[in-house]
């Protein structure tokens, strides 16, 4: 995830015909149904915007260099999208091949399947390593399928907990539910202050080797909502170690491997929460993981716990 947006069920939209590639209206039918697929799997919702009023987004026709932003052509990139906020744009690359729909065939590219994609983007989701995914980096589907599906509504909620979920403060009607995560007998957590500001992240890893001992960090806005994630990072975790995290008195903070026999490797994180190995004397534990998962989202002192 990348973001979440305050009001995410008034988005509204401005399409810039300048370059188009198809007929104005075949591509505000393909906009509006695109919009659309995102509206029935979670509350978000989209709107043109009225005439003299400024865009929630902006989708323009582009081509080599335009503005600020990365040139087109220079990479495999047939679109991209601006940052998560109340004004951001989706620029598709107007130097491409571009057919209405279906999936890609060759030089031609599926005009509809990049509105799709690229609204997730603008709703707060990041690439999916799941390969099957809409919002994977090669997609090869035209429809939200379940692990956007379970991103979306982990970011503005819908849909009903299942036994794969993980229930924010469990207790309170409008916690958070993290859709889709747990693999049961397999994932673990933890809660640890990664970037030192006071707050924790809930870290999920894989303790199974399809997992590739992936690591992901979810961080929380002041409500207790997601905010963004982390990850997953591949390669941090072994399920044959114990998992432990340490702070020092400088303020490092570690995440830390130890074996069976004893022998322990570490990664330290930076200021942003990431993770990077660490090769010299490791600190002693003194924060552990356990299965009930509780620590302080919000920077008030007092712990929320996690369900699943």
């Amino acid at each position: 995830m990348r973001g979440r947006l305050e009001d995410p069920a008034e988005i509204t939209y401005r399409l810039d015909f300048e370059n188009a590639p198809l007929d104005h209206g075949s591509i505000e039918e393909l906009f509006a149904r695109a919009c659309a697929e995102w509206s029935a799997v979670a509350p978000v919702g989209f709107r043109p915007a009225a005439e003299g009023d400024g865009a929630g987004v902006t989708v323009s026709f582009e081509r080599a260099t335009h503005g600020r932003c990365r040139p087109f052509g220079i990479d495999t990139a047939v679109a991209h999208t601006g940052p998560i906020g109340a004004q951001t744009y989706i620029h598709i690359d107007h130097g491409r091949a571009w057919k209405r729909d279906g999936l890609r065939e060759g030089q031609f590219i599926p005009l509809y399947q990049t509105f799709l994609h690229e609204l997730g983007h603008v709703l707060g989701l990041g690439h999916s390593p799941d390969p099957a995914a809409l919002m994977s980096t090669n997609p090869q589907t035209e429809r939200v399928e379940r692990s956007d599906r379970d991103g979306v509504r982990t970011l503005y909620g819908g849909g009903r907990p299942g036994p794969n979920d993980y229930r924010v403060r469990p207790d309170d009607p409008e916690g958070a539910v993290l859709y889709g995560l747990r693999v049961e007998g397999t994932t673990e957590g933890g809660f640890f202050d990664t970037d030192g500001d006071g707050t924790d992240e809930l870290l999920l890893w894989r303790m199974d080797a399809p997992g590739f001992g992936q690591l992901v960090a979810f961080f929380f806005d002041r409500r207790g909502r997601p905010l963004r994630t982390t990850g997953p990072r591949f390669g941090f975790v072994d399920g044959t170690a114990e998992i432990s995290f340490a702070v020092t008195d400088e303020k490092e903070r570690f995440l830390i491997l130890t074996y069976p026999n004893g022998h322990r490797i570490g990664y330290v994180f930076d200021g942003q929460g990431a993770p990077s190995s660490f090769t010299g004397e490791l600190p002693a534990p003194n924060r552990t993981s356990h299965r009930r998962l509780e620590g302080d989202l919000d920077g008030d002192d007092r712990d929320e716990s996690v369900l699943h």
